[in-house]
């Protein structure tokens, strides 16, 4: 019944956000591609709070200072630009700007598409 379905839902999307809050704990051991599809995972599957914000920060923070985007596929790359652009659009350009890593320039409007 209705009721099972409910719950099944529900506990999906724990275990989603389980596995979103240890994609950000195990950020290093990621692949790209695993990155890409991670940060995919969670928009499609409109997830937010504070565990997709740290998961976003951290994996904005790799990508602008560890990773080359080079090794990224241009699928992945674009996986990766709508994922963040799908997972910001309930947070403030305030709050998005706040996400990217210190010392890195940031076009807000630009890179989260808010022209």
């Amino acid at each position: 019944g209705r009721g099972q379905q409910g719950g099944a839902m529900g506990s999906i999307s724990r275990l989603a956000y389980a596995i979103i809050g240890a994609c950000a704990e195990r950020l290093d051991e990621l692949t790209s591609q695993c990155l890409a599809n991670s940060l995919w995972a969670a928009a499609r599957l409109h997830l937010f709070g504070a565990k997709v914000e740290d998961f976003m920060r951290r994996s904005l923070q790799d990508l602008c200072m560890v990773r080359q985007l080079r090794i990224f596929t241009p699928q992945g790359l674009a996986n990766i630009l709508w994922a963040i652009a799908e997972l910001s659009a309930g947070i403030s350009v305030d709050r998005v700007a706040s996400l990217a890593p210190s010392g890195v320039e940031v076009t807000v409007e630009l890179v989260f598409l808010r022209v």
